[in-house]
């Protein structure tokens, strides 16, 4: 859940001397990063809790953010604070453009097998990524032959 943003104008000028602006027009975040690799900005000082600097440019420019809504860098640069690049979209919409694009741009799993229709199924549990039938029948062999190798051992 998120929480609103209120800022005050003081912090404008303190936040704009965060980022400086690239080549391809992301303003990247110079200052304190996330464990997720998001900017992270104080607001009114060190008593308040930080805020994530992409939420709060949207703020200053934009107005508040619906709570059912969350920021989509469409530059898929986390640390980017450039307002242009960013668009209001769900939770999952979010997590669709994200994932679902990187599994289905692969051509090879990570063992270097070919993504054919012959070696492919699609889980239902993760219906965006490809799943490789050779490493997926090579993992359930090393699986089996663990177990009898188990039983082996207890009887």
């Amino acid at each position: 859940m998120s929480y609103p943003i209120e800022y005050k104008q003081s912090d404008i000028p303190r936040f704009e001397a965060k980022y400086v602006i690239d080549d391809s027009g992301c303003w990247l975040w110079t200052a304190a990063l996330n464990t997720k690799g998001y900017g992270a900005f104080s607001l009114g000082g060190r008593s308040r809790r930080p805020v994530m600097a992409h939420r709060l440019a949207w703020v200053i420019k934009n107005g508040p953010i619906l709570n059912e809504l969350v920021i989509d860098h469409l530059c898929r640069v986390r640390n980017c604070v450039n307002t242009n690049h960013m668009e209001l979209v769900t939770a999952g919409e979010n997590t669709r453009r994200g994932l679902g694009n990187r599994y289905k741009e692969r051509t090879h799993c990570i063992k270097g097998h070919e993504f054919t229709e012959d070696n492919i199924y699609v889980n239902s549990s993760r219906p965006n990524a490809r799943v490789c039938i050779k490493c997926n029948n090579r993992r359930n062999r090393e699986y089996h032959q663990r177990l009898r190798d188990k039983k082996q051992i207890i009887t």
